[in-house]
């Protein structure tokens, strides 16, 4: 997937578990826009701080366009988004910030992810500061400062929130997805393990509460639970994804 006019990272991965009682829904792509799920985000006040904590594992890698694991936007140039890099497995994992029409400040770190294991993202940004920090399964690149510096996302005109589907060139995921949790307005430097262990523990998901306010004290707009037959958003937005393209169903590597 490509992103013009966002900040890129590429974040590095090492295989991880759901564990038992975890629910995980698997995401096809047999289609042009696979089993994808989107919520409204009209409601949100533009932000220049938030936070992404999500488990998915990759079936296989797509090609010529990656694999979408959440957008932001309709935009080919993107406002929140993430996606593999297509390419043979392993791949780089990308995490696309910025605000519409903003130059693109560059940095990049070659990491790779695999096939068929469990991975969780943990990414925290602040505009205001500059903070900027990826991790996947609690091992960094980390900090990476200046790169999304004044950035203020226009959420209201920028959705629907969109799980397993980047519209821009139409990649879709092609894997599971568990634990989805997204914090626009919220903060919490990951740089300090005890923030990380709020999120991952050792190859685990951590209980975040029943709408997920146990990280921070106060619910995030999106926490989806993960299962394929409940779209309920449990954070403060409210209400359900609508799926599209094929139906989600069970994955069974997440009990």
């Amino acid at each position: 997937m490509a992103f013009s006019a966002t900040r890129m990272l590429m974040a590095a991965g090492f295989a991880g578990n759901v564990p038992a009682g975890y629910q995980a829904a698997l995401f096809s792509s047999s289609n042009s826009t696979g089993s994808h799920i989107n919520i409204p985000t009209t409601s949100l006040s533009s932000s220049g701080t938030g936070i992404i904590s999500m488990w998915f594992n990759i079936a296989a890698i797509q090609s010529p366009n990656g694999n979408s694991l959440f957008s932001l936007t309709t935009n080919p140039g993107g406002t929140l988004a993430c996606s593999t890099n297509p390419g043979s497995s392993p791949a780089s994992l990308s995490l696309a910030i910025g605000s519409n029409g903003s130059p693109n400040a560059g940095n990049t770190t070659t990491h790779l992810v695999t096939t068929n294991g469990w991975f969780n993202l943990l990414s925290s940004w602040n505009g205001g500061t500059g903070a900027f920090t990826v991790y996947v399964n609690g091992t960094g690149p980390g900090s990476v400062g200046g790169t999304v510096s004044g950035i203020s996302i226009p959420y209201a005109t920028t959705g629907p929130f969109i799980i397993g589907f980047f519209s821009g060139n139409a990649s879709a995921l092609n894997g599971c997805v568990s634990e989805f949790y997204f914090a626009p307005g919220q903060f919490l430097d990951f740089t300090n393990s005890s923030n990380r262990a709020l999120f991952y523990n050792s190859g685990t998901p951590v209980n975040l509460g029943t709408t997920g306010q146990t990280p921070t004290g106060t619910s995030p707009a999106i926490y989806w639970k993960g299962a394929y037959n409940n779209l309920t958003n449990l954070g403060t937005i409210g209400g359900s994804f609508t799926a599209g393209g094929d139906a989600l169903t069970n994955c069974s590597s997440a009990p």
